[in-house]
């Protein structure tokens, strides 16, 4: 009878081979436990799920830098960035775009080490790009404990 591993146990050999981040880290940040330990690929899973969260923060970002089809919600709290503010959302954004240029071209030929190097990298970015993410929101939130008045939303784009 042969014994099945779970996701966590491929995971911990390969984080010893690699020197990768934890299981529990990345698992708290981007919930890699719902990998099925049959992915033949199992690096390559973790990037991916990685690039998800990335591109679901990216979408934040570009509601704040441009909003062609933009809520109401949207076009009020994209009001509260300064110039300074919006280059400094921009210049995340940037990180991320690099990050997620690079998962691209791991597309295209597999390597097992260089889908470790990334999810290191991206995982170290990922840390330090986190706090700013958390102003962004932080900036987003607070927008609304002001005291607004309604605009219509005719007014923001005329």
């Amino acid at each position: 009878m042969t014994e099945k591993k779970t996701f966590k146990e491929i995971y911990i050999k390969l984080r010893k081979k690699y020197d990768l981040p934890s299981y529990e880290e990345l698992d708290k940040e981007f919930e890699i436990w719902e990998i099925s330990p049959k992915n033949p690929y199992p690096l390559r899973e973790v990037r991916r799920y990685m690039v998800d969260k990335f591109y679901e923060v990216v979408k934040l970002l570009e509601k704040v830098l441009y909003t062609p089809d933009a809520t109401v919600i949207d076009l009020y709290e994209s009001s509260t960035f300064t110039k300074e503010d919006l280059q400094r959302v921009f210049n995340i954004l940037k990180k991320l775009a690099l990050l997620l240029r690079e998962a691209d071209l791991l597309e295209l030929d597999y390597s097992e080490e260089k889908e470790a190097e990334w999810i290191k990298r991206a995982y170290e970015e990922w840390k330090k790009i986190k706090e700013e993410i958390r102003w962004v929101l932080e900036k987003k939130r607070d927008y609304w404990t002001k005291d607004l008045k309604f605009r219509h939303p005719k007014e923001y784009l005329g």
